[in-house]
């Protein structure tokens, strides 16, 4: 069974870091700095499936610009703790929220982080920020517009496809002290008063960090605030259904279960333990009770986690296909202990590939990812399930924060269902599988690459130093016709984000679908 932590993938790290003391490495030598970026880019190259295309869709500096940009740096760092820090910074430029890159050669020592003493709330579509301890609209950082701030915040360090994704992820790192104005520290914040005048507000940096939301806590449905007027009916780890006349809305917090253990997508395994089906099956149950019609899933901050199959066959109206992806031909995938990495583990991958192996191209032809249609992964019809709920309207409120088998469910609802879309477009950021690379410097001095499956580790020599690792998509998400669907237009019908509805966008998205 295939399971993404979306969780520990998706959020943001801010870490204030100083030069550590205890690092004695030799630095590298100008050559082996440069032979280290060289590979760095050609591995990627190689080996990506989405970053680079995405990149190039998405952003207005391509990633040919973007490695010209970034090999400066990497060539121009003096030591450990510039190199770790401009590495850093490459990261951050990887559009892809599945993809990790990690300096593995030197970890400098962390600092206590202290942040902004206000929070900076912001808008979409019109991406806007305002300082919330006065509610004013920030104009400048350091007197530098920050519309100008946040173009090359996007354009370089922001890993999101969706653009909401940047503007709160911006928003975030000013809190948290990691956005720099030419080098410098936020010291002034430039507001507008709404009469074309301007106040300047000294920016201190000595809050504690902010908490971290607890995706796996208890009782999450006793937690959730609900919607107005509607009544709660159902109670589960993940999904909270609450009702009002002929209308329900199923807020689901994630697809993260890790007690599942149910192969059948129509959970139908005897004595199979999963409190995944337990959701499934109580919302059910709850639905035909109340008689409802109109469905509405709520889908927000919704980051992903195992795969939606089951939750999807119980409520189509109809048959249904598999996510669909295709992958890329580099010797990799035929390498029978990487390959079995790439394919979950799933022995139906395996079928597909014993047909599909001699084919030519940097891709092999679409196939389902899941093959839940047919044991060698072609994209065959997936039958519902046979006491699944068919309403006759379904909805969903999504946002930027919909990642990964959200992104799934909220595409597949949409072809198959029929449902219409309302909020902000999702992360565009779907499911696949990784590959992953290490670099290091053998006993020879030479920068020299491991490409390995997600789950294996490498291990060096002691004459041998580990580098970086990265983690990176080896399949991507694509339409049948095989475009890649990340950068296809999301059909949706648009729901502000303001600064007065933030802390009741989905409530407020509801109101628009119900009116």
């Amino acid at each position: 069974m295939k399971i993404l932590m979306s969780a520990l993938l998706c959020l943001m790290t801010i870490t204030s870091y100083g030069k550590s003391e205890t690092n004695e490495k030799p630095f590298l030598t100008a050559q082996q700095q440069e032979d280290f970026y060289n590979l760095l880019i050609s591995e990627i190259e190689r080996l990506d499936a989405e970053i680079i295309e995405t990149r190039n869709n998405s952003k207005n500096v391509s990633w040919r610009e973007f490695v010209d940009y970034q090999k400066d740096k990497f060539l121009n760092a003096k030591d450990w703790d510039e190199l770790y820090q401009t590495f850093d910074e490459f990261h951050d430029g990887l559009v892809n929220l599945h993809s990790s890159a990690i300096f593995l050669a030197y970890e400098p020592e962390p600092k206590k982080s202290q942040w902004l003493n206000s929070a900076i709330w912001f808008e979409y579509p019109i991406p806007k920020f305002y300082l919330a301890k006065t509610k004013q609209p920030i104009v400048a950082l350091n007197k530098k517009p920050i519309g100008k701030l946040f173009k090359a915040f996007s354009d370089y360090r922001c890993r999101h496809n969706n653009e909401a994704g940047c503007v709160a992820d911006f928003a975030r790192r000013i809190e948290a002290g990691a956005i720099t104005v030419d080098g410098a520290k936020i010291k002034e914040i430039t507001l507008s008063n709404g009469n074309e005048e301007t106040v300047e507000y000294e920016a201190i940096y000595d809050a504690p960090p902010k908490s971290r939301t607890d995706y796996m806590s208890e009782n999450y449905c006793d937690a959730h605030s609900g919607y107005e007027g509607f009544t709660s009916i159902f109670k589960g780890q993940n999904a909270c259904l609450y009702s009002k006349e002929k209308t329900a809305v199923l807020r689901l917090r994630h697809f993260i279960y890790p007690d599942h253990q149910d192969p059948s997508i129509y959970c139908d395994t005897k004595d199979a333990t999963s409190s995944y089906c337990s959701d499934i099956n109580g919302v059910l149950a709850e639905l035909k009770k109340h008689n409802i019609e109109h469905l509405v899933f709520d889908m927000t901050h919704n980051i992903g986690g195992m795969e939606n199959s089951p939750l999807l066959a119980a409520f189509m109206p109809d048959k249904f296909k598999d996510l669909t992806v295709a992958y890329k031909n580099t010797k990799e995938i035929h390498n029978p202990t990487i390959r079995q990495e790439l394919f979950y583990g799933n022995p139906k991958g395996e079928n597909w590939y014993q047909k599909s192996k001699n084919v030519e191209g940097e891709y092999f032809a679409p196939r389902a990812d899941f093959c839940q249609g047919a044991d060698d992964c072609s994209l065959e019809w997936i039958e519902p399930r046979k006491d699944a709920f068919k309403a006759e309207k379904i909805s969903i409120i999504s946002d930027w924060k919909c990642v990964s088998s959200c992104d799934d469910f909220v595409w597949r609802m949409q072809d198959y269902a029929g449902a219409e879309v309302y909020g902000i477009a999702p992360a565009q950021d779907a499911t696949y599988a990784r590959i992953k690379l290490y670099l290091y410097l053998g006993a020879n001095g030479q920068v020299q690459k491991k490409v390995v499956g997600e789950m294996t580790e490498f291990k060096v020599s002691d004459k041998e130093l580990l580098l970086a690792e990265v983690k990176m998509p080896y399949s991507k998400t694509v339409t049948e016709e095989g475009k890649l669907r990340n950068t296809e237009p999301v059909n949706i019908n648009v729901v502000p984000y303001t600064i007065s509805n933030r802390k009741h966008y989905a409530s407020d998205v509801l109101r628009t679908i119900l009116e």
